[in-house]
């Protein structure tokens, strides 16, 4: 029993990104979106991911689709455009990065926005 208890607290670890992903992407209309957000730990972490709203909030996103640690949009349109965050949580602690996505081409008066929420 207590080799179990040690190797539970051994194992057991908060969420950690695995790789740094870009923070700022275009993507031309129409075309497939697929923002990254690996992570690891044990246990496994749940991923969550948001879009913050106009008025500063965030939202779940659910026009798109979320596989393992990926979130796909499978037509970028203006309406996608925006700050997302994905959030990952386990037992040990919760991680949370956001990425920038724009239209390509057009030009940005909005700054590189990275919004802060607390999870």
């Amino acid at each position: 029993m207590r080799s179990d208890f040690f190797s539970f607290f051994l194992l057991s670890a908060a969420p950690k990104f695995k790789e740094v992903n870009p923070k700022y992407l275009e993507i031309p209309l129409g075309q497939k979106c697929k923002l990254r957000c690996p992570v690891s730990g044990n246990p496994q972490p749940t991923l969550e991911w948001f879009k913050v709203t106009p008025n500063g909030s965030l939202e779940s996103v659910a026009n798109s689709s979320i596989s393992r640690n990926h979130l796909h949009i499978h037509s970028f349109s203006e309406e996608d455009q925006g700050v997302y965050w994905c959030k990952a949580s386990n037992p040990h602690g919760t991680v949370a990065t956001n990425f920038t996505v724009r239209v390509a081409g057009e030009s940005s008066h909005e700054s590189h926005q990275s919004m802060a929420h607390s999870f």
